[in-house]
């Protein structure tokens, strides 16, 4: 249990968090490590597991013994004593890990594993909150979680998007509303849920973290406690204003800035560009669908991962989580950026003591090839053992191998081992078969009427690849200009856009051209166009001429949200 000196030390300290969603995809203990690392190195104070959600569980819970055969990615829940030596691993580099346990809703895979304990008339995705039973199961595995995670000063207990439309149909809800009177009502009983588990979290001498899941109302503010501390991400079930004027606290993790999200089941990619990240006002909470309201107050901020795979963890995750451990500081961006990239570069070289080269790759984008790949993988100490693996499983000394030829689209593992045992971290990275179709606008310059994000660049317009899904230029906000700009006037009488295409939605824009000198030329508007695209994209033809520049102006999106817009490529021809 957590002594009392240590508790209000930590709950002095400003509430910023790195979320990591490690129960939509696996994440494995070395990428953990590597992130907390990272933490350590933005001087970012609390890394979050979201434990459970509907694919999978990771929490070893003896309550629910078996619950983690349910899991989609097909492998176990960490162990306790993964969970512990984490969080001695956490200690050490100043890194506290939070435990986050999603209930009610988020929780199908308990529905599936005992349907008459935990469903909603027997199904749902929000177990059943009205059962007595269900109470004391959920209590019970706060207390447990709490046991696991003795460092932590929190336990986030979830709370959102819990959906209990059928619960009036439910007997347990029938008993309950006996007992409580004719104006009970299911968001009453919801409200004295996430109470009832908030105490819990204070009985173990710990602070409750829950989302904006529940809506204003005179009920829910006596009811909830005070010291539970909400984390207002989206606004819709409670504003984030309303909340601090209701007299919560609360930690801002507005979409934008704060969100990071891969998506299902393609990596398309919501968030802020670095630089809005970056410059974020921690007391502003924002979406992207609204302008930023002001907060008067605020506990601190979160930076959230969800439904991502590690490999994009490693990848996008580090400069991300430096520039939240500096938003707001008084810094110029260039500099920061240029400081964080030799920073994490530093960090790489020490957790992944290796070289990797490879021949075969795209000119222009990387990490893709077009036949085929091969890499090398060379240790920076001669004594060092490479291994490798293509599955995405971590190597073991028995996978030693320094080269590997690539045909399809892989995801590598990388381990360094000394005297047999491992060395460093892996490295997980993923190399993407594609095609590339060089034109007159290849390698060509690009600019932008909105800031730039370094791992979305202007450049990826440009590099003859629209096939790598995650592959695009992302502006933010729309609507947005991109002008592409030639070495010199090309004779060409059709453009090619390729939107972002494998979600099936459109976007909106209008395409112009330019010679030498003279005005702006629409040549094509998609707004008249219509059909579902792939990496071919649409294109518009135009009476031949000499073309110096393309631009495109882009409105909106169909995709969420519609003031991001995505585009894989702008071809010349």
């Amino acid at each position: 249990m957590i002594g009392a000196a240590v508790l209000a030390t930590a709950l002095a300290k400003p509430l910023n968090i790195v979320t990591l969603d490690v129960a939509r995809r696996f994440h494995s203990l070395s990428t953990l490590r590597y992130l907390i690392r990272c933490c350590e190195l933005a001087k970012v104070p609390y890394l979050q597991l979201h434990l459970t959600d509907d694919q999978n569980w990771m929490f070893p819970s003896k309550l629910v013994l078996g619950v983690e055969k349910l899991n989609q990615h097909r492998k176990p829940a960490y162990s306790v004593s993964e969970l512990r030596e984490l969080q001695s691993f956490g200690r050490k580099r100043g890194v506290t890990l939070i435990p986050e346990i999603d209930l009610p809703g988020h929780s199908s895979i308990l529905v599936r594993f005992d349907p008459k304990m935990f469903g909603i008339n027997g199904r749902g995705n929000c177990i059943n909150f009205a059962s007595p039973e269900v109470r004391e199961f959920s209590k019970a595995l706060l207390k447990e979680v709490s046991e696991v995670f003795i460092d932590s000063p929190y336990i986030h207990i979830g709370g959102d998007e819990a959906n209990y439309s059928e619960l009036t149909l439910d007997p347990a809800f029938s008993h309950q509303k006996a007992k409580q009177g004719d104006s009970w009502t299911t968001g009453q009983s919801f409200v004295d849920f996430v109470s009832s588990l908030c105490e819990t979290v204070i009985q173990c001498r710990k602070t409750p973290l829950l989302w904006e899941g529940f809506a204003p109302s005179e009920y829910a503010k006596s009811r909830i406690p005070k010291k539970a501390v909400v984390v207002a991400w989206e606004g819709d079930y409670y504003p984030a204003e309303q909340l601090v004027r209701d007299g919560f606290s609360v930690i801002n993790a507005g979409w934008d800035p704060f969100y990071v999200v891969n998506h299902y089941p393609y990596d398309s990619y919501t968030l802020a560009p670095l630089p809005i990240l970056f410059g974020a006002d921690r007391h502003k909470f924002g979406t992207f669908r609204a302008n930023k309201v002001p907060l008067t107050t605020s506990r601190g901020s979160m930076l959230c991962w969800w439904e991502g795979w590690e490999w994009n963890a490693q990848r996008y995750l580090p400069l991300r989580i430096m520039a939240f451990g500096h938003s707001g500081a008084r810094a110029e961006y260039g500099s920061f950026l240029k400081t964080s990239m030799a920073r994490l570069s530093k960090l790489d070289r020490e957790v992944f003591p290796f070289n990797v080269t490879s021949q075969g790759k795209c000119e222009l984008a990387p990490d893709c090839f077009t036949k085929s790949l091969s890499l090398e993988v060379s240790p920076l100490d001669p004594k060092v053992q490479i291994a490798m693996r293509t599955d995405g499983e971590v190597p073991t000394i028995g996978d030693l191998a320094r080269t590997v030829t690539l045909n399809k689209t892989t995801v590598i593992a990388i381990q360094a081992f000394k005297n047999g045992r491992a060395l460093g971290e892996t490295m997980f990275k993923q190399f993407s078969k594609v095609s590339e179709k060089r034109n007159l606008a290849f390698g060509a310059t690009v600019r932008a009427t909105t800031v730039e994000d370094p791992q979305f660049p202007l450049s990826c317009l440009t590099d003859g690849v629209a096939d790598r899904v995650g592959g695009f230029w992302l502006g933010y906000p729309n609507p947005a200009t991109v002008t592409v700009e030639l070495d010199r006037a090309q004779v060409a009488n059709r453009v090619e856009v390729v939107p972002f295409w494998a979600s099936g939605d459109r976007t909106r824009y209008k395409v112009s051209v330019q010679s030498e000198t003279g005005p702006w030329e629409q040549v094509g508007d998609s707004s008249e166009r219509s059909g579902v695209l792939d990496s071919n994209g649409e294109g518009f033809e135009f009476r031949e001429r000499g073309v110096r520049r393309v631009r495109l102006d882009v409105s909106s999106s169909t995709q969420y949200p519609a003031s991001i817009a995505r585009i894989h490529e702008i071809r010349l021809f």
